[in-house]
């Protein structure tokens, strides 16, 4: 199976992005506080667009932070900063094998 991906640099950009996006999104990894858009309202607006991407946020503030300023609730997908490239990939096989 063939593998494509994308970056952006901010939220703003990657709704473009996805927007331009031929085909399927499997999934979205997105920081939690970006500049212009935070990671959550990216989301949002990618799942118009795509609606079954799954998402999986990151973030290197702590938890109360992310309740006051990021805006996530329970249950998201949620991986720590700092992470490991083998965290990360099974944290996103995790992600992609769950049933929707």
């Amino acid at each position: 199976m063939a593998t494509r991906c994308s970056t952006a640099s901010n939220g703003r950009d990657a709704v473009e992005v996805a927007a331009a996006w031929t085909g399927n999104l499997d999934v979205l990894v997105t920081d939690v506080i970006m500049p212009y858009m935070l990671g959550k309202e990216a989301a949002e607006q990618i799942r118009t667009l795509h609606p079954a991407i799954k998402v999986l946020f990151m973030s290197g503030y702590t938890q109360g932070i992310l309740d006051t300023q990021g805006g996530l609730e329970a249950g998201i997908n949620l991986i720590e900063k700092p992470f490991t490239e083998a965290s990360l990939l099974a944290k996103l096989s995790e992600i992609i094998s769950a049933p929707t």
